[in-house]
C-alpha cells in the first residue's frame, strides 16, 4: 500500500513540474522576479551593479536557450498553411530570409570601397597630424562622436 501511495505522489509531482514549466507560469514567475530584483535595487536593498551582473547572466542564458529553441519552433510553425497563424494568445508570421545582393563581386565596387577604406585611414591619421592625400590636399580633421557609455561584465 505504502509503495502505491508513493507512485500516487510521483506522478502529481511529475504533473506539477510539468504545469509550472509551462511557458506562460514561466514568463509569470520570471516578470515577477524581475520585478522584485528591480524594487529591491531602487529601494537600496540590491546592490545595482549585483543586479547589473545577474541580468547580463540571465540575457545570456536566454539567447542560447533561444537559438536552441529556434529552429524547433520554425519546424513547428511549418505545420501552419498560413503565413500568419495563432497560437494561443500569440500570433506568428513566417518570414522569409532577406535577399542580399553580393556586390564584392563587381569590381568597380570592390575597388570603390578599397578607396573609401584608404581614406578612413587617412582621416584617422589626420585627427593626430597634419597629413595631405596622394594630390597634395591636406586631409581635414573630421569631428568626433561617442556611442553611448556602457557597463562591461565578466564573470570570474
Amino acid at each position: 500500500m505504502e509503495h502505491l501511495e508513493q507512485v500516487d505522489i510521483d506522478q502529481q509531482a511529475k504533473q506539477h513540474d510539468y504545469e509550472t514549466a509551462q511557458p506562460k507560469n514561466v514568463i509569470e514567475k520570471t516578470t515577477q522576479g524581475i520585478n522584485a530584483i528591480v524594487e529591491a535595487v531602487e529601494n537600496g536593498v540590491v546592490n545595482p551593479l549585483d543586479a547589473f551582473a545577474s541580468f547580463n547572466k540571465l540575457e545570456k542564458l536566454f539567447k542560447e536557450a533561444k537559438v536552441k529553441i529556434d529552429e524547433l519552433a520554425r519546424d513547428e510553425a511549418e505545420k501552419y498553411t498560413a503565413k500568419t497563424f495563432t497560437f494561443g494568445n500569440v500570433e506568428f508570421t513566417r518570414k522569409d530570409g532577406a535577399k542580399k545582393l553580393n556586390y564584392s563581386e563587381d569590381l568597380l565596387y570592390s575597388n570603390l570601397q578599397a578607396k573609401v577604406k584608404a581614406r578612413e585611414e587617412l582621416l584617422k591619421v589626420a585627427q593626430k597630424s597634419t597629413i595631405y592625400d596622394d594630390e597634395g590636399v591636406e586631409v581635414p580633421k573630421v569631428s568626433i562622436s561617442y556611442n553611448k557609455d556602457s557597463l562591461m561584465v565578466k564573470f570570474k
